[in-house]
C-alpha cells in the first residue's frame, strides 16, 4: 500500500505542477475578476495539495513524526499568508502571493528531504521574514518620499561591502559573511536591494551625462569592492543590474554595448587573476577530465539532473545528497533529479512568470522612482535565477548564487522576501491611482520606458526559453551518456524498479542475464565464461564492455506502459529491455579456441557495414566469479593484465602489417612508376650507419613491389622507407587514424606513430618495417584492413544492432554509418592485388582454402631481445566482394606466418563452413 502512494504521489505532482503552471499564465490572459479569482483559487488548491503530497512521500520513507508537526506548521503558514493578504492589502496581487507560496513549497518539500535541521530553520527564518517585510507595502505608501534618499542608499551599500571585506573570513574563495556571534548573515543579498534602490533614486533625478558619471562612479565602487571580496558572481549580478537600468534610463546602446565589452574584458582579467574563477570555468568547459576535483560538483550535478529523467527518481528514491551544497547552489539539480525534468521546466516557468510579473509592475507605473525600481528589482531577479539554473545545467559557469525563494540561506530568503514585498508595495501603488493612457503621459518619457522595457521583457524571456531549451536538450540527447559515465554512481538506483536486462547475440543466444531466485534475490549470469568477458563485460565490483556502454538500456524497460504500472504499484521490478549485439558466438567460439593458451587479441569485423562479429582477449576472466576474483585481479602484484581488452587497449608494435602504409605511401608518391621499383635483397639493408635485416637473414633475390611486399621483404621495404617524405608520411598516418580518436564507442587506446623529420636513419627504417616507436592495436589494425576491403570506405564500427522489450518488440534499431573515405578505390584495389599476392605466393599462406579465397598480410613484431616475436596477421576473405576481416596478434608466438595466418585460418573456416 505504501508503495502505491508514493508512485501515485509521484505523478500527481507532476500533473498538479503542469495544472499550476499552466494557470499561471491563463491568469494573464484573463481580463474578468471573477475568472482571476477562480484561477487564483485552483493555483492555492495546487499548492496545498503539492505541499500535502511531498510530506506525505517524506512521512512514509522515513517515518518522522516531527515532519507532522512541520507540515501542519507550513500549512498554517501558506493558509495565513495566501488569505490573510487579501485582508490586509485589498489591492495586493494574488499572482504575486502565489508565486511566493509556490516556490517556498518547492523549496520547503526539497529541503525537508535533503536536511530536516535545515528545512526547519529555513521555516522559521520564513515565518520570521513574512512578519517583518509584511509592513513594507505599507512604509511604502506612508513614507512617499523615499526617493529623496540615493546618496544615503549607496553610503550604505558601500559601507557593507567595505566591512565584509575587511572583517570577513573567506568561505569557498570568497569574503561573504558576517559572523554576529549567534548567526551569520551575507550583506551582499541585502545590498543588492538597496543598490537597486540608489540607481533608481539616481535616474529618478536625471539621466544626463553627468547624472549617468556619478552613478556609474558609484556603481562602480559597489562592484570592485565584490571584486576585491572575490565574490563574482555577486559582482557580476550587481554589474548587470546597472547596465540594464542604465539603458532603460538614458535609452542609448551605446552605453550597453560599452558596458557589456567592459564586463567581458573584466571577466578575462577576473579569470586570469582568480583561482577559484579558473577552477569554476575549468569544471564548466570539460568536467569530465577533472571529475575528480574540479569537476565534481558540476558532474554530480549533470548526473543528478540525467538520472532524474523527466519523471524524476521519485521524493527519497534519489541520491542528491551526493552534489556539493546541494541545498543551496544545486537545488535545482536536487528537484530536477526526484520530482523530475517536467517539474523543473515548471519551476522555471514559475520564475519567469515571476519575472513577468515584476516587469508588469514597473510598465504600469506612472511614478519615475518605482518605475525604476521595479525595473531594477526585475534584472536582480531574473539574473539570478539564470545564474542559478544555468550553472546547474552546465549551460553557463557556476557562480555560487541561490535559487531565489527556493535554495537554503537566511540572507538570500530575507532579501528575497523583502523584493517581493517592494515589487507588492509598488503593485498597490499603480491600483490606488488609475494609469494614464501612454499618450498624455509628460513628455512621453514613460512611453519610452516602457518599450525600453518590453524589449528586456523579450530578452529575458528569451533567456529563460534557452534554459528550458536546454533542459529538454539534456534529457532527451544527452543524459544517456551522462547516465552511463562510470562515476555516476545513481546508475544503481534505477536497479530497484528493474531487473536488469539480457544481452544477446547476433543469433539471439543469451550472453548475459539477471538470474532472480523465489525470494527475489539477483544475481548475474554469463552463459559463456570467459569466451565473452571483455566486450560482454562485467556489471558487478562497477561495470566494463556492453555491460557498462548499455547500463541505461539494459536498466529501462519499455514493456507496455500498463504492466509497467502495476509493477510500480505491486512493488515488484519490471522486466529490463534486452541489448541485441553483433557478435556471433560461432565466430567468438572460433577465435576464441583459435588463439589456444596465447595471450593476445582477435578482431572480426564485417567490412560492409562495421558490424564486430567477434572480439576476444586473451588472458581473461570469469564474469561469473568477478566478485570472488576481484582482489586476485587487481592485486598491484598481478602483471598479466586479465581485466585488460588487449583488442581494443592493447598497443603493439604492428611489424610487417605496418607495410601496408609505407607501401600506400611510396604508391602515393610515386603515383606513375610505383610498380618500377626494383630490389635485390641480400638478407640486409646498409643505409648510411644504419642496417635492416630479414628474418632470419634470409635473402629474397630480385623483387618488384608485389613480390618486395608478398615475401614481406625488410631489405626492401627500409629501401622504400629511406626514400619517403617523412611529412608525407607523418600526414598519411594521421589520416588513418594514428595519433586520432578511432571511431570506437568503448574504451580503447589511441594508436601512436611518432616520426619526424629529423629521426635518426635507423628509426626511419625500423618504422617502415613496422618496428621502432610505431603501436597499434588490434582493433586500429582491423579497421584498416576493412576499409582496404571495402574499396576504400571505413564504416563505424559497432557492437550493438539493436535493442529490444522483454518480449522481443523491437524499440530501436541501428545502422550502418560511413566514418571516413581513408582512401581512393583504386589505391584499394591495389593494396587487396597486394594481400592476395601475399597470400597465393608469399608469407599468407596459411591461409589458402579451397572453399575461398583471401587476402592478408602476416607481421612478426619484435618487441624485447631475447623474447619470442609478437605474431600478426589482417586479412579478409573472399579476396574480391570480401565478407569478413581478421586482425589477430598472438603475444610472444613467434612468426606470424607460422601462428598467426594459421589461427585466422580458422576463424575464416567457421565462418564460411556450411
Amino acid at each position: 500500500m505504501q508503495n502505491i502512494l508514493l508512485e501515485c504521489a509521484q505523478y500527481i505532482i507532476i500533473l498538479l505542477m503542469i495544472c499550476y503552471t499552466w494557470q499561471s499564465f491563463a491568469y494573464f490572459r484573463k481580463q474578468n475578476e471573477e475568472q482571476k479569482r477562480r484561477i487564483a483559487f485552483l493555483q492555492n488548491i495546487c499548492i496545498l495539495s503539492v505541499h500535502f503530497l511531498g510530506y506525505l512521500c517524506g512521512y512514509l520513507s522515513t517515518g518522522r513524526d516531527e515532519m507532522i508537526l512541520l507540515y501542519s506548521a507550513q500549512v498554517v503558514y501558506f493558509v495565513c499568508v495566501i488569505f490573510m493578504a487579501g485582508v490586509i492589502y485589498p489591492n495586493s496581487s494574488r499572482m504575486l502571493i502565489s508565486y511566493m507560496c509556490m516556490l517556498l513549497n518547492i523549496g520547503f518539500i526539497m529541503l525537508t528531504r535533503l536536511s530536516f535541521p535545515l528545512a526547519v530553520k529555513q521555516f522559521i527564518i520564513v515565518c520570521m521574514g513574512t512578519l517583518i517585510v509584511s509592513v513594507i507595502p505599507w512604509i511604502m505608501k506612508k513614507f512617499r518620499e523615499l526617493r529623496r534618499f540615493a546618496w544615503l542608499y549607496g553610503i550604505i551599500g558601500i559601507g557593507l561591502l567595505l566591512i565584509v571585506l575587511l572583517t570577513a573570513d573567506t568561505t569557498n574563495g570568497a569574503k561573504l559573511f558576517l559572523d554576529l556571534k549567534y548567526f551569520t548573515i551575507q550583506p551582499s543579498e541585502f545590498v543588492k536591494l538597496i543598490y537597486v534602490f540608489f540607481i533608481a533614486a539616481m535616474f529618478e533625478k536625471s539621466s544626463n551625462f553627468k547624472q549617468v558619471i556619478i552613478t556609474s562612479l558609484m556603481a562602480a565602487i559597489h562592484v570592485l569592492l565584490l571584486v576585491a571580496s572575490k565574490d563574482l558572481g555577486g559582482a557580476l549580478i550587481f554589474a548587470v543590474i546597472y547596465l540594464m537600468m542604465l539603458y532603460a534610463a538614458t535609452r542609448q546602446p551605446l552605453y550597453l554595448f560599452g558596458g557589456l565589452l567592459c564586463g567581458s574584458a573584466a571577466s578575462y582579467v577576473a579569470w586570469k587573476l582568480f583561482d577559484h574563477i579558473q577552477v569554476r570555468v575549468t569544471a564548466w568547459l570539460n568536467p569530465w577530465e577533472v571529475i575528480d576535483t574540479k569537476g565534481y560538483q558540476i558532474a554530480q550535478s549533470l548526473f543528478a539532473i540525467g538520472t532524474g529523467g523527466y519523471l524524476g527518481s521519485g521524493l527519497y528514491e534519489g541520491s542528491p545528497g551526493q552534489i556539493p551544497i546541494v541545498e543551496q547552489d544545486f537545488i535545482f539539480s536536487a528537484i530536477a533529479e526526484e520530482l523530475g525534468g517536467i517539474v523543473a521546466l515548471c519551476v522555471i516557468l514559475i520564475c519567469l512568470g515571476c519575472l513577468l510579473l515584476f516587469l508588469n509592475t514597473a510598465i504600469k507605473s506612472n511614478k519615475p522612482f518605482y518605475h525604476y525600481l521595479a525595473y531594477g528589482l526585475t534584472i536582480a531577479y531574473g539574473i539570478q535565477v539564470f545564474l542559478t539554473i544555468g550553472g546547474a545545467l552546465k549551460l553557463i559557469p557556476s557562480t555560487g548564487v541561490t535559487l531565489p525563494l527556493v535554495s537554503y540561506g537566511g540572507s538570500s530568503m530575507l532579501s528575497t522576501l523583502c523584493m517581493f514585498s517592494v515589487v507588492q508595495g509598488i503593485y498597490i501603488s499603480n491600483c490606488e491611482k488609475p494609469v494614464k493612457a501612454e499618450g498624455n503621459r509628460k513628455n512621453g518619457k514613460e512611453a519610452a520606458d516602457s518599450r525600453e522595457l518590453y524589449r528586456v521583457m523579450y530578452l529575458f524571456s528569451g533567456m529563460f526559453c534557452l534554459l528550458c531549451g536546454y533542459l529538454c536538450y539534456f534529457l532527451t540527447f544527452e543524459s544517456k551518456a551522462v547516465i552511463n559515465n562510470p562515476y555516476n554512481l545513481r546508475q544503481d538506483n534505477f536497479g530497484k524498479k528493474i531487473v536488469r536486462g539480457e544481452i544477446l547475440s547476433a543469433e539471439g543466444d543469451v550472453l548475459a542475464q539477471t538470474l532472480v531466485t523465489e525470494d527475489g534475490e539477483e544475481s548475474r549470469f554469463y552463459p559463456y565464461g570467459e569466451m565473452f568477458s571483455h566486450v560482454v563485460g562485467y556489471s558487478e565490483n562497477g561495470k566494463s564492455g556492453i555491460e557498462q556502454e548499455y547500463n541505461f538500456e539494459l536498466l529501462t524497460s519499455d514493456i507496455p506502459i500498463y504492466e509497467k504500472l502495476y509493477h510500480e504499484f505491486a512493488g515488484t521490478k519490471s522486466q529490463g529491455n534486452q541489448v541485441l549485439t553483433t557478435l556471433s558466438a560461432k565466430l567468438q567460439k572460433a577465435a576464441y579456441e583459435a588463439m589456444g593458451e596465447h595471450r593476445g587479441a582477435v578482431v572480426v569485423i564485417e567490412p560492409s557495414t562495421g558490424k564486430i562479429l567477434a572480439m576476444v582477449s586473451k588472458p581473461d576472466f570469469n564474469p561469473n566469479t568477478i566478485t570472488e576474483d576481484w582482489e586476485m585481479l587487481t592485486d598491484k602484484d598481478n602483471t598479466t593484465g586479465e581485466l585488460l581488452n588487449r583488442a581494443t587497449q592493447g598497443l603493439y608494435a604492428p611489424g610487417s602489417t605496418f607495410k601496408l602504409l609505407t607501401v600506400l605511401e611510396y604508391i602515393r608518391e610515386n603515383p606513375s612508376s610505383w610498380n618500377d621499383f626494383s630490389y635485390k635483397c641480400s638478407g640486409s639493408f646498409a643505409y648510411h650507419n644504419a642496417e635492416i635485416n630479414c628474418y632470419h637473414g634470409k635473402a629474397h633475390g630480385v623483387l618488384d613491389t608485389t613480390s618486395a611486399f608478398a615475401k614481406s621483404c625488410n631489405g626492401a621495404f627500409a629501401a622504400i622507407g629511406a626514400g619517403l617524405s617523412i611529412t608525407d608520411f607523418n600526414s598519411l598516418c594521421t589520416s588513418l587514424l594514428f595519433n586520432t580518436p578511432l571511431p570506437y564507442q568503448l574504451v580503447y587506446e589511441k594508436s601512436t606513430f611518432t616520426l619526424t623529420g629529423d629521426a635518426p636513419e635507423w628509426e626511419i627504417l625500423q618504422t617502415a618495417i613496422g618496428q621502432g616507436q610505431t603501436t597499434i592495436s588490434p582493433l586500429h589494425n582491423a579497421l584498416l584492413t576493412a576499409a582496404i576491403a571495402n574499396g576504400g570506405v571505413l564504416m563505424k564500427p559497432y557492437l550493438v544492432s539493436g535493442l529490444q522489450n522483454a518480449y522481443g518488440d523491437t524499440i530501436k534499431h541501428y545502422l550502418p554509418s560511413v566514418h571516413e573515405k581513408l582512401m581512393t578505390p583504386e589505391e584499394a584495389k591495389i593494396l587487396t592485388d597486394l594481400m592476395t599476392a601475399c597470400v597465393t605466393d608469399g608469407t599468407g599462406y596459411a591461409v589458402i582454402s579451397d572453399a575461398y579465397t583471401a587476402a592478408g598480410k602476416t607481421g612478426t613484431a619484435e618487441w624485447e631481445e631475447g623474447k619470442k616475436a609478437h605474431a600478426w596477421f589482417v586479412g579478409f576473405a573472399p579476396a574480391k566482394n570480401p565478407e569478413i576481416v581478421v586482425s589477430i596478434v598472438l603475444e610472444e608466438a613467434g612468426a606470424g606466418s607460422d601462428y598467426a595466418a594459421p589461427a585466422a585460418k580458422n576463424i575464416f573456416d567457421a565462418y564460411f563452413e556450411e
